[in-house]
């Protein structure tokens, strides 16, 4: 028979690790918990964790951080960069590990953008990099489960709404083509009408190759008004 685990001991050790670690992590307390480790340089004016607050907290509430760094990069950094980032930790949280165990390796990847729209001048120059801080803020904020933005996620720079990309007309085009619907009043099949499809923003093009998709693999769904391919459809200048 297994010998049974004290359990007053068992509390005792559960008790004296939550001086340090806190309460449990999906505790309506934690996230306040968490945002109240931080010391006063390590967050911003609106109190959003810069990286280097980010990772001292981390190891001290979540373990050792085994490894840490770029797994891809994506992009030219002319038009914007994507970099795929991955953080794993020796995972000694007191709730997952109460019997005293060898503590678990827990990873976390996430990914960030950067491009001329999101980032301020003097950073974008340095895409690569930023992207690199953003995507690590982002590991770090899921493994420690903040609800509060990473300082350097952010950015004052407007919204500006891009025009569709020519690698996403060639994929409408060739979608419509396979399922015989017109381009232009498939375009125009929505609320907002469009001149040409390169009027067409790129969030909405987006939209639209969704729900291109999906009349794909439902070819039943397709509004009869929509059927008829043409190849010449009106075009504007890029």
């Amino acid at each position: 028979m297994d010998e049974l685990v004290d359990q007053d001991a068992l509390r005792d050790l559960v008790d004296r690790a939550s001086e340090r670690y806190g309460p449990e992590m999906w505790s309506e307390e934690w996230h306040d918990f968490v945002m109240g480790q931080f010391m006063s340089h390590e967050v911003d004016k609106e109190g959003s964790p810069f990286v280097f607050g980010l990772r001292r907290v981390a190891r001290k509430l979540l373990g050792p951080i085994l490894s840490s760094g770029v797994r891809a990069t994506h992009g030219d950094g002319v038009d914007g960069v994507r970099v795929e980032y991955e953080v794993e930790f020796l995972w000694t949280r007191p709730e997952d590990n109460v019997t005293g165990g060898v503590p678990p390796v827990v990873k976390f990847g996430d990914v960030a953008d950067v491009t001329p729209n999101n980032a301020e001048p003097e950073f974008a120059r340095f895409a690569s990099a930023l992207a690199a801080t953003r995507a690590e803020s982002r590991c770090l904020r899921k493994a420690l489960q903040l609800r509060k933005c990473g300082a350097e996620e952010k950015t004052s720079q407007p919204v500006v709404e891009t025009k569709i990309r020519a690698s996403d007309i060639l994929f409408i085009d060739a979608i419509c083509r396979s399922i015989n619907v017109d381009v232009h009043k498939f375009v125009n099949f929505g609320k907002t009408k469009f001149k040409t499809i390169d009027d067409v923003s790129a969030a909405t093009a987006s939209q639209m190759l969704e729900y291109l998709c999906r009349l794909q693999n439902n070819t039943d769904g397709i509004p009869p008004d929509l059927l008829g391919y043409k190849p010449d459809y009106p075009r504007g200048k890029r």
